[in-house]
């Protein structure tokens, strides 16, 4: 997971919420269950550019996004 790849100009529930979309059996509660779990509950409607910061809250989105797959499995 060098640099997951997300919509930068969209806030990081939102870049949850595509993806669950695509894997058509994740509620809005299981996503924000993941976001509390990664410590983005707070920022969730914070731009992802803004994540950005150095502090390694974008990493954090992509083990969002791999948590939403083992969601589905």
């Amino acid at each position: 997971m060098e640099s997951p790849a997300f919509y930068e100009y969209l806030s990081g529930r939102k870049n949850l919420e595509l993806a669950a979309r695509l894997l058509d059996k994740v509620s809005p509660r299981e996503i924000d269950e993941i976001l509390e779990r990664i410590g983005l509950a707070e920022r969730q409607h914070d731009r992802v550019r803004i994540y950005f910061d150095g502090r390694m809250k974008n990493k954090r989105l992509g083990i969002g996004r791999a948590m939403l797959d083992s969601h589905v499995s």
